[in-house]
């Protein structure tokens, strides 16, 4: 079985996030790997467990996205595949998913797996963008993971409102992935695996290539701010919010009331 891990690097979820001018500070941020994409990882790892083959990472990104890189590597995934080239700078969701897919075509894995979405932009586009460019079915925010013993298809399930939808999906396939999803039965996935020295000893040996715009076979037109559908024209702060009020050293019931009256008058909730 092949397996391909779509991964992308994002600020920790404990930056703090400061505006400068009209763009966003990065100074002092750290990076990391998407957490959904560390769950991504991890199902990928375990079904190469059961299923050898090859396994890949990638990424797009400049050069601070290597050590996300070997973070997956070092958990288990075999090749890493670093998509860099000054064309790329800019992108939108379209024109990542535009490059990836353009390896990924290249590359024909079984499964695609994904993060379900990134944790700074929060969009959750690439992956069903990736599906639509090869073609292929998909399963977006996958809880259900169970794959036939033949390797060539699997029953996958997702979350809904109220329930739960249940897809039997021949391969090849791209399943975006939520975190809780359970493998072949196995416990749900809460926390990826920890790369342990030996893992990160053996990444430093793996092999990571680097993908350019030439590469992909894509136009300077279809990728960067010049391919780009969606433009970010400015950030602006969230306006401060009023301090909350405190009621206390009254009668609880001139409280109440007193309460009751604010939310229909002012706050109009009630």
């Amino acid at each position: 079985m092949k397996i391909a891990v779509c991964m992308k690097q994002t600020p920790s979820t404990e930056a703090v996030i400061q505006i400068k001018g009209n763009t966003i500070d990065e100074q002092g941020f750290k990076w990391i790997m998407n957490p959904y994409d560390e769950f991504a990882v991890e199902v990928g790892v375990q079904l190469n467990e059961r299923f050898r083959g090859d396994t890949w990472v990638m990424t797009m990104g400049p050069d601070r996205v290597i050590p996300a890189i070997r973070t997956a590597l070092a958990m288990g995934i075999e090749k890493g595949i670093h998509l860099n080239d000054p064309a790329f700078i800019g992108s939108d969701a379209t024109g990542e998913a535009k490059c990836l897919a353009a390896v990924l075509k290249e590359l024909e894995p079984d499964v695609i797996l994904c993060g379900k979405q990134a944790t700074d932009w929060d969009m959750a586009q690439v992956p069903s963008m990736v599906a639509e460019l090869l073609d292929l079915p998909q399963c977006t925010g996958c809880t259900f993971i169970n794959v036939a013993d033949d390797g060539k298809s699997a029953v996958l399930k997702k979350k809904i409102e109220g329930g739960e939808e249940t897809y039997e999906i021949p391969f090849p396939v791209v399943i975006s992935i939520d975190k809780g999803v359970v493998v072949q039965g196995g416990d749900p996935i809460h926390e990826a695996r920890y790369a342990a020295l030996p893992g990160i000893m053996k990444a430093r040996k793996k092999e990571i290539k680097t993908i350019g715009l030439e590469d992909t076979g894509l136009s300077h037109d279809e990728v960067g701010e010049v391919g780009a559908k969606i433009k970010v024209t400015g950030y602006a702060p969230l306006p401060e919010k009023e301090p909350g009020r405190i009621f206390k050293d009254q009668d609880t019931i001139v409280m109440v009331k007193e309460v009751v009256r604010l939310l229909r008058e002012e706050a109009k909730v009630i």
